[in-house]
């Protein structure tokens, strides 16, 4: 039986005719790329080095929400800014519906999977999702693989996305703070292994805002994923056809998921307002963003970081489990490149541009951390210099 959502009273979303581009007091990044580009690390970096910045007004100009009316003796006002503004990390991955929900896809297997296939068909740790049928000589160990996929926009709840998003700009943190998230565990060790780099941007922010005039920060609202930015593009992409036979392997899939119990009547229901919001609300996302950042990347490096990963080497080692198709080579060759090539072809076409209608393009493939998060920075500094301008 599928897993039921946990359907919980929900806020409005704000349309884009109501969004206002930049809401005072808070600056919001987006930063899209492909699988293992960088995201996760350079979000969590730029999120600590900004925590311990505090921007400060005068007092001619308008106080920040946070900011506290202290009254002199002569009766007079003095506005004593907050001292720090909070920061919050927010992880499209972290609103992906149920594998079992998400459109099909047909991939082939790689000679790199073949000992992941023979103990998937052995022990499926995910068998009710996937099918497999040989495409070739037994002895090759080819395999054809149906299964959900998972790097789509129909895979993502981006209504929730959204709601998050603005609950954080407007509540002044992340509406579920307390939600566990491993990125977050996986925090601490950054900033130990890059403290340098920290110390180093922290100075540097503070020495050029030092210089300048720029608004009050009260907020940075820092959201990753591999799907921001992203055109939107249909599961059903003629790339990743189905011819006949596969047809009927997705028919009896569906047919099978009709066949589920009446008490998941609630659960269609969810994935019918998933649906109607997706569009819509992946449009009033990108009206959020105050600075948007792509990381371009090359298939080699992103096909070995991907897979060195931690949930993509094979158990005990690792946390692959037999039957999880989405962490084998021949997805990421014809699903998740595919998927990013066609959905930022708009993007990578104009590579070394810098700017790309709205969008900051970084020049070089597959560069380090430590100049990556420098060129981040300077494109945030840039963009709150300018916003204080105007």
């Amino acid at each position: 039986m599928l897993e039921k959502f946990n359907i919980s009273q929900r806020q409005p979303i704000i349309g884009v005719e109501e969004i206002i581009p930049s809401t005072p007091g808070v600056l919001t990044v987006a930063i899209a790329g492909c699988s293992s580009s960088g995201k996760t690390t350079l979000a969590l970096l730029l999120s600590e080095i900004f925590s311990s910045l505090s921007t400060k007004r005068g007092s001619t100009d308008d106080d920040s929400p946070l900011d506290l009316e202290k009254e002199n003796l002569d009766g007079s006002q003095t506005t004593i800014p907050s001292t720090t503004p909070f920061t919050t990390t927010i992880h499209q991955d972290d609103f992906f519906i149920q594998k079992a929900l998400c459109p099909f896809v047909a991939f082939n297997s790689t000679n790199n999977d073949k000992k992941f296939i023979k103990d998937s068909l052995n022990g499926m740790d995910e068998k009710d999702i996937y099918s497999y049928f040989c495409t070739g000589a037994e002895e090759k160990g080819n395999v054809r693989i149906i299964g959900p996929n998972t790097d789509c926009m129909e895979a993502v709840d981006f209504g929730e996305l959204l709601r998050r998003v603005q609950a954080a700009k407007i509540n002044g943190s992340d509406p579920e703070k307390n939600a566990k998230s491993k990125k977050h565990a996986d925090k601490r060790k950054l900033v130990e292994r890059y403290s340098g780099v920290i110390a180093a941007m922290r100075k540097r922010v503070e020495e050029r805002l030092a210089s300048t005039s720029v608004d009050y920060i009260n907020g940075w609202v820092f959201v990753e994923g591999f799907l921001l930015l992203s055109k939107s593009m249909p599961s059903d992409d003629r790339s990743l056809a189905f011819d006949e036979l596969e047809e009927g392997i997705c028919a009896e899939i569906k047919r099978q998921r009709q066949l589920q119990p009446k008490v998941d009547e609630e659960l269609m229901r969810e994935m019918e307002r998933i649906r109607e919001e997706r569009a819509p609300s992946n449009e009033a996302l990108m009206q959020e963003f105050d600075v948007k950042l792509f990381l371009p990347t090359s298939k080699e490096v992103a096909r070995h970081r991907r897979l060195s990963r931690f949930p993509y080497v094979d158990s005990p080692a690792g946390g692959r489990l037999p039957g999880q198709m989405w962490k084998s080579e021949g997805y990421f060759e014809e699903v998740v490149w595919k998927g990013y090539e066609n959905s930022f072809d708009w993007l990578l076409k104009d590579t070394g541009k810098g700017n790309v209608n709205g969008v900051f393009v970084r020049s070089t493939l597959d560069d380090t951390v430590e100049n990556t998060v420098e060129w981040a920075i300077d494109i945030i500094l840039e963009a709150l210099i300018a916003r204080g301008e105007n």
